[in-house]
């Protein structure tokens, strides 16, 4: 393996060890990605990419205070970065801290209005309302253009939300499915099983309670 081979002839390269944490996070390996881009990080210069990477992998495995943390010094480093700002979203709604959540994943989208996870992240962070028509149709029109997959697809999951809040049910029903269509290839077994961990790290009362604002009521009870 190149990477082997690399860290052979010089193990104290950060590059190969931010390579090593990128491979990781591809595959799902988000304990394993925290170690080298933690090793990477210790041997070179403030990185953008390197920040942001191990921000994305300790959000996923529930380390949030940390996350944010380098979230923030990737920011100091990128401020155009949408994908920076949607990290910041993601780890701020799971902190419960719904208004900064709101305002990163609006600058996200303010910096790249096709960013599907920022757009995802909005509709749990803030329910929508009529006055969110005009913007439900603009995400509806940046479908009908050339779009990475994770993009499409979490923009499909966030019209479904949407749609969802405003009671037009077969429309979201539609674009859940068309996500869940989409998505489902490119989810790996070790990742959804790491989801699924945080899922439930997440789901507690305290947290939920946090969330109802931009949640639709049940009629049964969760706890």
């Amino acid at each position: 393996m190149a990477l082997n081979a690399a860290l052979r002839i010089e193990p104290e390269r950060g590059e190969a060890h931010a390579a090593g944490g990128r491979l990781c996070l591809l595959r799902g390996e988000y304990a394993n990605a925290c170690d080298w881009l933690e090793r990477a990080i210790a041997r070179m210069p403030p990185d953008k990419v390197v920040n942001g990477n191990l921000a994305l992998a300790l959000s996923t495995l529930g380390r949030y205070e940390e996350a944010l943390q380098h979230a923030r010094i990737a920011v100091q480093l990128d401020a155009h970065n949408a994908r920076l700002y949607t990290i910041i979203g993601r780890i701020m709604m799971e902190l419960g801290h719904m208004t900064e959540a709101v305002a990163a994943c609006e600058e996200a989208i303010r910096l790249d209005p096709t960013c599907g996870p920022a757009h995802e992240r909005l509709s749990h962070a803030r329910k929508s309302t009529p006055d969110d028509l005009g913007l439900i149709q603009r995400m509806e029109h940046t479908l009908t253009g050339t779009l990475a997959l994770p993009d499409r697809y979490n923009l499909h999951f966030a019209l479904g939300k949407r749609y969802d809040d405003l009671h037009e049910y077969d429309k979201a029903f539609a674009h859940y499915q068309q996500g869940n269509t989409l998505a489902k290839p490119a989810q790996k077994p070790a990742t959804g099983a790491t989801f699924l961990d945080a899922e439930k790290q997440w789901c507690t009362r305290k947290m939920l309670l946090k969330a109802r604002a931009s949640a639709n009521p049940s009629d049964t009870p969760v706890f």
